[in-house]
């Protein structure tokens, strides 16, 4: 009963992370004019890969650790969408 109980929990947990990582995906593309969430899996074959976009708080650590800075270059190879 406990172990049920913990899990409940831990899930529970789960889904308010992935709730606030939502919401803060959702407000960086508002402010940035954009729409990047979500996989797209319209144009993949053997030969393409899906769509599917770095999160925000990825590029969030990156800064905050110095890895991105002021002047530097960042390049995503898989940038952009297909529309």
């Amino acid at each position: 009963m406990k172990r049920d109980k913990n899990k409940r929990s831990e899930r529970a947990e789960g889904d308010k992370k992935k709730m606030k990582e939502d919401k803060n995906e959702t407000r960086w593309d508002k402010l940035l004019h954009i729409r990047t969430m979500g996989r797209d899996d319209t144009h993949a074959d053997q030969y393409r890969y899906p769509y599917e976009p770095t999160p925000y708080s990825v590029l969030e650590r990156l800064a905050n650790a110095g890895y991105i800075r002021k002047g530097n270059i960042l390049l995503d190879y898989g940038c952009g969408k297909e529309e």
